[in-house]
């Protein structure tokens, strides 16, 4: 048997796990690269951060479907707008890549989902657009974990629409880190 393992070998349970080890270790330094560093980034570049702690990871470890936003910690003095201007620093990182859903959870209960298009736009818009009238149209694009909208597509007179909109954000923000 000259430079190589027995035919025999690849078929042990070792050799599968083996296997299974370096699957997993692939997929996690994904992960790394892909969500977490990029997170990481965004926390640590804007010092209004401070006291905000969040991890971001693939939904069932399984890279190309849906990803989680999870608000691990949320430091005193922290206001619902503060984890609103992460999300969006993470939106930014991932403006080139496409998820399905991106799943909003607070110390790991699933709570909201945005669409990843609509993510990926925010990020693109990140910037660029009015952070208030990312705040106010944020609600009606946010669905509940069961695929239903969260919140109402508002329509009537400006004043009455900004007003309910800004209620919605509220809400949205409060039942998220609740």
């Amino acid at each position: 048997m000259a430079g190589g393992l027995p035919k025999a070998f690849y078929l042990t349970p070792i050799f599968f796990v083996g296997a299974f080890v370096a699957l997993v270790i692939l997929v996690q330094g994904y992960a790394y690269v892909t969500l977490k560093a990029p997170l990481a980034e965004a926390l640590g570049s804007d010092s209004r951060n401070r006291g905000i702690e969040a991890s971001a990871y693939y939904r069932y470890n399984i890279p190309g479907g849906s990803i989680v936003l999870n608000i691990d910690d949320i430091g005193y003095g922290t206001k619902n707008v503060d984890i609103m201007r992460v999300m969006l620093q993470f939106a930014k990182t991932q403006k080139h890549t496409q998820h399905d859903w991106v799943i909003l959870s607070c110390r790991g209960v699933e709570k909201f989902k945005i669409k990843g298009s609509h993510f990926r736009t925010l990020g693109l818009e990140y910037g660029d657009q009015n952070p208030l009238y990312t705040m106010r149209t944020l609600p009606e694009n946010i669905y509940r974990m069961n695929g239903t909208r969260a919140y109402p597509v508002w329509e009537g007179g400006a004043l009455g629409v900004m007003s309910e909109q800004m209620k919605n954000f509220s809400e949205f923000t409060t039942e998220w880190l609740r």
